[in-house]
């Protein structure tokens, strides 16, 4: 077989294949929408159908819409709540405080808020009182 005629026929294979695609298309179709839309009178109109499944369409949207808002609103009280709860449970300090606190409990408040822990006892107290200004 020449070069010519596999490439012939490699169109002809490909063309059988996107009819055989299109056919199973409007088969899948056909049985989808077997029966008229309810209150249908006269002649089919496809149009109907097309108007009614994305009018489903549009409606499940905004569905989906409203359930993902509903939870974010969700998610933010949520997380409202959960930040109270840590503020009440936390410990009660006066900013500007640290003088009592050991080089380890000032490396452990730095740690806490994400700030460097190195430096001598003065860098850090003076470290947080920064932090505590912001």
């Amino acid at each position: 077989m020449s070069s010519q005629q596999e490439y012939a026929e490699s169109v002809r294979s490909s063309q059988r294949a996107a009819e055989q695609a299109v056919a199973t298309w409007a088969k899948s179709a056909q049985s989808a929408f077997t029966a008229p839309p309810r209150g249908a009178e006269g002649p089919f109109d496809p149009n109907q159908v097309i108007d009614q499944v994305f009018n489903f369409a549009e409606q499940m949207l905004g569905v989906q819409r409203e359930f993902a808002k509903t939870l974010a609103a969700t998610a933010a009280s949520t997380g409202d709540v959960v930040q109270k709860q840590v503020k009440k449970s936390a410990p009660e300090r006066n900013p500007g405080n640290y003088d009592d606190l050991t080089k380890a409990q000032l490396q452990q408040e730095l740690a806490g808020r994400g700030l460097p822990k190195t430096g001598n006892v003065g860098d850090l107290r003076k470290r947080l009182l920064d932090d505590d200004r912001k």
